[in-house]
């Protein structure tokens, strides 16, 4: 038995999968570590946390390291009756995933199987690849949301001394020209006290690349790196006197 298991961790994680219903186990896990005392002393205490949860049907863990909920299961399969998951084992899903369509007669066709990040779309997979940092900054990040294009979540560090608007976004290889030119023209933010509060970290593919990242606000350039115990290195850290010299 997980004492305050009800009370405290089953609502800390409900309020982080109702923004994003899929995600890496090993996110949930530092979220849980950042925010608890006893999940940072107890390294096994996190993920018995989750596999307690998951018996009350919140979640659900895969074989290839992902969470995610019932719902954002069968909307990736259309497995109505989870007919393909093991309800007894520790890991519920625990082969690739199969998407299911009905025909006539309640005739069940397999029309794509894949691993959970073949069957994810690409705002997905940035979403989550976005929740390493948020995952990273908790329990500063823990009221986070998932913003509107280009950013992908956004959230207020009221830890800090002075609170901060943090936003993240992704900027890929196969879109960096594009995505870099759409930064560029954002609405300038010209008043000097905004421009103290709002931090802007960015996400890209190629650390060489973290020139061309747009002076608009852009405080952390980042890549993903799983051979560091958060996921992801900071690349670039920009001096707040140049953050904003795009808008000069």
């Amino acid at each position: 038995m997980i004492y305050e298991l009800e009370s405290k961790y089953e609502v800390f994680i409900k309020n982080i999968l109702k923004s994003i219903s899929i995600l890496r186990a090993k996110q949930l896990i530092i979220c849980l570590e950042k925010s608890f005392e006893e999940c940072a002393s107890n390294k096994e205490l996190p993920l018995e946390i989750l596999k307690a949860l998951q018996r009350k049907g919140m979640l659900m863990l895969t074989y290839d390291g992902y969470v995610m909920t019932r719902g954002a299961y069968v909307y990736l399969t259309n497995d109505k009756f989870f007919d393909n998951v093991d309800l007894n084992d520790s890991i519920r899903i625990k082969d690739k995933m199969a998407v299911i369509r009905f025909e006539k007669n309640n005739k069940r066709i397999v029309t794509k199987t894949g691993d959970t990040e073949d069957l994810i779309d690409r705002r997905e997979q940035d979403l989550i690849d976005a929740m390493w940092i948020v995952a990273d900054m908790m329990p500063g990040s823990k009221d986070f949301i998932v913003s509107a294009y280009p950013w992908l979540l956004t959230f207020i560090n009221e830890e800090q001394e002075n609170s901060k608007l943090f936003e993240i976004t992704k900027i890929s290889s196969k879109n960096e020209t594009a995505k870099v030119q759409l930064l560029k023209r954002l609405p300038v933010i010209s008043d000097q006290e905004t421009r103290e509060t709002v931090r802007r970290i960015a996400i890209i593919d190629n650390p060489e690349h973290a020139w061309a990242v747009p002076y608009v606000g852009f405080k952390y350039i980042c890549v993903l790196d799983e051979n560091c115990p958060q996921n992801y290195r900071v690349v670039e850290k920009r001096e707040n006197d140049i953050l904003w010299k795009d808008y000069e």
